[in-house]
Protein backbone atom coordinates (compact mmCIF):
# COMPACT_ATOMS: atom_id res chain seq x y z
CA UNK A 1 0.00 0.00 0.00
CA UNK A 2 2.65 2.30 0.78
CA UNK A 3 4.48 1.45 -2.41
CA UNK A 4 1.00 2.73 -4.60
CA UNK A 5 0.98 5.89 -2.25
CA UNK A 6 4.36 6.41 -3.40
CA UNK A 7 3.52 5.66 -7.08
CA UNK A 8 0.82 8.02 -7.18
CA UNK A 9 2.13 10.67 -5.31
CA UNK A 10 4.93 10.91 -8.12
CA UNK A 11 2.44 10.31 -10.82
CA UNK A 12 0.54 13.16 -9.67
CA UNK A 13 3.40 15.38 -9.80
CA UNK A 14 4.65 14.14 -12.89
CA UNK A 15 1.06 15.43 -14.32
CA UNK A 16 1.29 18.72 -12.74
CA UNK A 17 4.84 18.83 -14.16
CA UNK A 18 3.58 18.07 -17.20
CA UNK A 19 0.70 20.26 -17.21
CA UNK A 20 2.70 23.00 -16.73
CA UNK A 21 5.29 22.61 -19.27
CA UNK A 22 2.45 22.14 -21.78
CA UNK A 23 0.57 25.19 -20.64
CA UNK A 24 4.25 27.45 -20.86
CA UNK A 25 4.85 26.18 -24.10
CA UNK A 26 1.26 26.79 -25.84
CA UNK A 27 1.25 30.48 -23.66
CA UNK A 28 4.38 31.55 -25.60
CA UNK A 29 3.08 30.09 -28.60
CA UNK A 30 0.17 32.11 -28.80
CA UNK A 31 2.13 35.01 -27.61
CA UNK A 32 4.91 34.69 -29.92
CA UNK A 33 3.45 36.14 -32.88
CA UNK A 34 1.68 39.49 -30.59
CA UNK A 35 5.20 39.81 -28.75
CA UNK A 36 6.98 40.19 -32.05
CA UNK A 37 4.53 42.53 -33.41
CA UNK A 38 4.37 44.70 -30.38
CA UNK A 39 8.72 44.73 -30.79
CA UNK A 40 8.72 45.22 -34.79
CA UNK A 41 6.43 47.73 -34.12
CA UNK A 42 8.46 49.45 -31.12
CA UNK A 43 11.64 48.83 -33.41
CA UNK A 44 10.22 50.79 -36.20
CA UNK A 45 9.47 54.03 -33.76
CA UNK A 46 12.98 54.06 -32.73
CA UNK A 47 14.31 53.62 -36.47
CA UNK A 48 12.40 55.92 -37.69
CA UNK A 49 12.55 58.40 -34.78
CA UNK A 50 16.58 58.13 -35.54
CA UNK A 51 16.25 58.40 -38.95
CA UNK A 52 14.31 62.17 -38.38
CA UNK A 53 17.09 63.46 -36.18
CA UNK A 54 19.96 62.59 -38.79
CA UNK A 55 17.80 64.35 -41.19
CA UNK A 56 17.85 67.48 -38.77
CA UNK A 57 21.32 67.07 -38.18
CA UNK A 58 21.86 68.05 -41.36
CA UNK A 59 20.16 71.44 -41.24
CA UNK A 60 22.68 74.79 -39.76
CA UNK A 61 22.15 75.36 -36.13
CA UNK A 62 20.17 78.32 -37.44
CA UNK A 63 18.16 76.81 -39.28
CA UNK A 64 16.83 74.73 -36.22
CA UNK A 65 16.26 77.96 -34.34
CA UNK A 66 14.00 79.30 -36.82
CA UNK A 67 12.34 75.95 -37.03
CA UNK A 68 11.75 76.26 -32.98
CA UNK A 69 10.64 79.79 -33.14
CA UNK A 70 8.24 79.05 -35.71
CA UNK A 71 6.99 76.85 -33.06
CA UNK A 72 6.99 79.70 -30.34
CA UNK A 73 9.65 77.47 -28.79
CA UNK A 74 12.52 79.28 -27.07
CA UNK A 75 16.15 78.75 -28.06
CA UNK A 76 18.25 81.00 -25.25
CA UNK A 77 18.81 77.36 -22.86
CA UNK A 78 20.34 75.58 -25.87
CA UNK A 79 24.33 75.82 -26.06
CA UNK A 80 24.81 72.88 -28.38
CA UNK A 81 23.28 71.84 -31.65
CA UNK A 82 22.21 68.39 -30.53
CA UNK A 83 19.72 70.32 -28.13
CA UNK A 84 18.50 71.93 -30.51
CA UNK A 85 17.67 69.10 -32.76
CA UNK A 86 16.65 67.17 -29.70
CA UNK A 87 14.21 69.75 -28.58
CA UNK A 88 12.87 70.28 -32.35
CA UNK A 89 12.28 66.67 -32.93
CA UNK A 90 10.47 66.27 -29.53
CA UNK A 91 8.42 68.64 -31.11
CA UNK A 92 7.64 67.00 -34.46
CA UNK A 93 6.36 63.97 -32.53
CA UNK A 94 4.22 66.13 -30.22
CA UNK A 95 2.56 67.55 -33.41
CA UNK A 96 2.41 64.37 -35.51
CA UNK A 97 0.55 63.01 -32.10
CA UNK A 98 -1.60 66.70 -31.92
CA UNK A 99 -3.26 66.41 -35.33
CA UNK A 100 -3.77 64.55 -38.58
CA UNK A 101 -3.14 66.37 -41.12
CA UNK A 102 0.56 67.19 -39.94
CA UNK A 103 -0.38 70.98 -41.02
CA UNK A 104 -1.60 72.31 -37.26
CA UNK A 105 0.39 72.40 -34.88
CA UNK A 106 0.63 73.14 -30.74
CA UNK A 107 0.32 77.03 -29.99
CA UNK A 108 0.21 78.30 -33.91
CA UNK A 109 -2.10 79.14 -36.45
CA UNK A 110 -2.57 76.59 -39.25
CA UNK A 111 -3.59 77.25 -42.55
CA UNK A 112 -5.32 74.81 -44.13
CA UNK A 113 -7.11 73.64 -47.40
CA UNK A 114 -10.70 72.43 -47.36
CA UNK A 115 -9.34 68.80 -47.55
CA UNK A 116 -7.12 69.33 -44.69
CA UNK A 117 -9.32 71.06 -42.50
CA UNK A 118 -12.06 68.07 -42.80
CA UNK A 119 -9.51 65.80 -42.01
CA UNK A 120 -8.90 68.07 -38.45
CA UNK A 121 -12.85 67.52 -37.95
CA UNK A 122 -12.86 63.95 -37.72
CA UNK A 123 -10.10 64.01 -35.06
CA UNK A 124 -12.61 64.32 -31.57
CA UNK A 125 -8.80 64.56 -29.91
CA UNK A 126 -9.47 68.25 -29.41
CA UNK A 127 -11.83 71.25 -30.47
CA UNK A 128 -11.17 72.95 -33.68
CA UNK A 129 -11.34 76.71 -33.77
CA UNK A 130 -11.58 78.15 -37.33
CA UNK A 131 -11.14 81.30 -38.56
CA UNK A 132 -13.12 81.68 -41.70
CA UNK A 133 -11.44 85.10 -43.29
CA UNK A 134 -10.22 87.01 -46.39
CA UNK A 135 -7.38 88.75 -47.55
CA UNK A 136 -9.63 92.10 -48.60
CA UNK A 137 -11.73 91.79 -45.27
CA UNK A 138 -10.45 94.68 -43.27
CA UNK A 139 -11.64 93.26 -39.96
CA UNK A 140 -10.51 89.66 -40.82
CA UNK A 141 -6.67 91.48 -40.91
CA UNK A 142 -7.31 93.32 -37.47
CA UNK A 143 -8.27 90.02 -35.89
CA UNK A 144 -5.04 87.91 -37.77
CA UNK A 145 -2.89 88.76 -34.91
CA UNK A 146 -5.70 88.02 -32.14
CA UNK A 147 -6.15 84.54 -33.04
CA UNK A 148 -2.07 84.01 -33.00
CA UNK A 149 -2.04 85.32 -29.41
CA UNK A 150 -5.58 83.05 -29.12
CA UNK A 151 -3.76 80.22 -30.18
CA UNK A 152 -0.61 80.64 -28.43
CA UNK A 153 -2.54 80.66 -25.44
CA UNK A 154 -4.76 77.72 -25.78
CA UNK A 155 -1.57 75.66 -26.52
CA UNK A 156 -2.67 71.83 -26.79
CA UNK A 157 -5.84 72.32 -25.83
CA UNK A 158 -7.38 73.33 -29.28
CA UNK A 159 -6.26 73.28 -32.76
CA UNK A 160 -6.28 77.07 -34.30
CA UNK A 161 -6.68 76.89 -37.98
CA UNK A 162 -7.54 79.64 -40.88
CA UNK A 163 -9.45 79.34 -44.12
CA UNK A 164 -9.48 81.90 -47.15
CA UNK A 165 -12.87 81.97 -48.33
CA UNK A 166 -11.36 82.89 -51.74
CA UNK A 167 -9.60 79.93 -52.21
CA UNK A 168 -12.44 77.53 -51.10
CA UNK A 169 -15.46 78.75 -51.72
CA UNK A 170 -16.91 75.56 -51.61
CA UNK A 171 -15.98 74.37 -48.12
CA UNK A 172 -17.46 78.60 -47.12
CA UNK A 173 -20.69 77.78 -48.90
CA UNK A 174 -20.76 74.24 -46.71
CA UNK A 175 -20.37 76.01 -43.91
CA UNK A 176 -23.31 78.49 -44.52
CA UNK A 177 -20.40 81.48 -43.82
CA UNK A 178 -22.25 84.77 -44.51
CA UNK A 179 -20.08 87.12 -43.26
CA UNK A 180 -16.29 87.47 -42.97
CA UNK A 181 -14.64 86.62 -40.52
CA UNK A 182 -16.76 84.23 -38.95
CA UNK A 183 -15.25 81.93 -35.91
CA UNK A 184 -16.32 78.58 -35.66
CA UNK A 185 -15.91 76.19 -33.23
CA UNK A 186 -16.11 72.23 -33.52
CA UNK A 187 -15.29 68.90 -31.84
CA UNK A 188 -16.06 65.43 -33.41
CA UNK A 189 -17.10 66.56 -36.90
CA UNK A 190 -19.69 68.73 -34.87
CA UNK A 191 -20.69 72.65 -34.89
CA UNK A 192 -20.72 73.77 -31.34
CA UNK A 193 -21.05 77.62 -31.77
CA UNK A 194 -20.12 80.77 -34.66
CA UNK A 195 -19.80 83.87 -34.25
CA UNK A 196 -19.83 86.59 -37.00
CA UNK A 197 -17.23 89.65 -36.62
CA UNK A 198 -13.69 90.20 -35.40
CA UNK A 199 -13.00 89.17 -31.83
CA UNK A 200 -9.88 90.12 -29.73
CA UNK A 201 -7.76 87.37 -28.67
CA UNK A 202 -9.23 87.03 -24.86
CA UNK A 203 -12.63 86.56 -26.57
CA UNK A 204 -11.36 83.87 -28.77
CA UNK A 205 -10.02 82.23 -25.98
CA UNK A 206 -13.04 82.62 -24.20
CA UNK A 207 -15.37 81.24 -26.86
CA UNK A 208 -13.30 78.07 -26.95
CA UNK A 209 -13.24 77.66 -23.26
CA UNK A 210 -17.34 78.25 -22.86
CA UNK A 211 -18.83 75.89 -25.98
CA UNK A 212 -16.01 73.08 -25.63
CA UNK A 213 -17.00 70.18 -23.89
CA UNK A 214 -13.37 69.37 -22.68
CA UNK A 215 -13.62 72.90 -20.69
CA UNK A 216 -17.00 71.88 -19.28
CA UNK A 217 -15.55 68.91 -17.69
CA UNK A 218 -12.60 71.09 -16.10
Amino acid sequence: NDHRLFCLQNLKGLVVVVVFVASSFFGLQQEGPMFTARTRRSSLRASSSEEMRSELRKLKSSELKAELISRNIGTTTFLEKEELVEALAEAKVAEGKFCRSGVVRPGVVGELTGAQLRVELEDPSTPVLVDVYATWCGPCQLMAPELVKAARTLGTTARVVKVDADLEPDLASQLQVGGLPTVLLFHANRELHRIEGALMADGLVKFVKHFSPAYEQQ
